[in-house]
């Protein structure tokens, strides 16, 4: 078994019909806490660890966002639009966030004046990150 080191969760899909006949449904997860050698994801149990499906209601498992564990200034950090309406403009990137997965993500303004990531706001737009600093006069 494969301990897991990053944060998966199995989800459970189940459903009750109520007295007044309508059908609810309940999302419930727990944590992937390993991985057999053939990639089955295991969950804990009162029996211990057994495979995700084994447990009534298994319906896939997803992959959990890593945690933001800091958010520090971006002193000075461009984005600069290659394509698009925006193609050359250049603003001031806000900050950047640093994840518990040791990855770090760029933030700007969105156009409502709101803290987003770059990634997300520029929709798989081209642009590139740079500092001033950087450059060649």
């Amino acid at each position: 078994m494969i301990p897991a080191v990053h944060p998966y969760r199995a989800m459970y899909k189940h459903e009750h019909t109520s007295a007044d006949g309508k059908t609810h449904t309940t999302i419930l997860d727990q944590p992937v806490s390993a991985w057999g050698e053939d990639g089955t994801p295991f969950v804990a149990s009162q029996n211990g660890l057994v495979p995700a499906w084994d447990i009534p209601g298994f319906s896939y498992v997803t992959g959990v966002p890593s945690p933001t564990v800091s958010l520090l200034p971006a002193d000075g950090w461009r984005i600069q639009y290659l394509d698009g309406p925006n193609k050359g403009r250049s603003e001031p990137l806000v900050g950047w966030k640093a994840k518990a997965d040791g990855t770090v993500e760029p933030l700007i303004l969105s156009g409502e004046g709101s803290v987003v990531e770059a990634y997300i706001e520029l929709d798989d737009g081209a642009y590139r990150i740079y500092h001033p600093s950087t450059e060649e006069s």
